[in-house]
């Protein structure tokens, strides 16, 4: 896991009423079933557009859905041109140009990719992390992922495709 050195910045939470906050972002790629295969953490003033770079820096000729951050005239063409990344990104409601029923379906399943995150604040507490180091940090949250990797392992092994997701039942049976 890529990880920034410099310390923690000021960030304005745009999702959140424009509530600032301070510390680190959390930037992945995850495949569509929802397990984390690339992380790199950041300040959080860095731009995701730019934490793409040093995300996709071991891939070639790929297709990566993203969200409504990704939306730029310039990162589509330059990961086309520099790597042969194929960017989809959700487009907002509003947009001219919409793409066709079943890429829109694809998209869809950018869905499970938010569950993800949402499992790893609320059930494995990764939004407060507290350690006494910066690397401390980064192992706390190393294995925040590896657990929920893990568990989706877990349940696929126990033949749980359809319940893969449900990391709870893991610890609670």
């Amino acid at each position: 896991m890529p990880c920034n050195n410099n310390l923690a910045e000021f960030k304005l939470n745009v999702n959140k009423h424009f509530m600032p906050y301070f510390g680190f972002k959390l930037d992945s790629f995850t495949t569509t079933e929802g397990f984390f295969t690339e992380v790199i953490i950041t300040p959080a003033d860095v731009d995701d557009r730019d934490a793409i770079f040093d995300l996709s820096e071991q891939y070639n000729s790929a297709y990566i859905i993203g969200d409504k951050v990704y939306i730029s005239k310039m990162l589509t063409p330059e990961l086309k041109k520099e790597k042969n990344i194929d960017l989809i990104f959700l487009k907002r409601n509003n947009s001219k140009n919409q793409y066709p029923r079943d890429i829109r379906q694809l998209i869809f399943k950018i869905r499970r990719i938010e569950t993800s995150f949402s499992q790893l604040s609320e059930q494995l507490n990764i939004n407060r992390v507290k350690t006494k180091s910066y690397w401390g940090f980064i192992n706390r949250i190393k294995i925040k992922i590896l657990s929920h990797n893990i568990s989706f392992f877990i349940n696929t092994l126990l033949g749980k495709d359809e319940d893969i997701s449900r990391i709870k039942s893991l610890a609670f049976g």
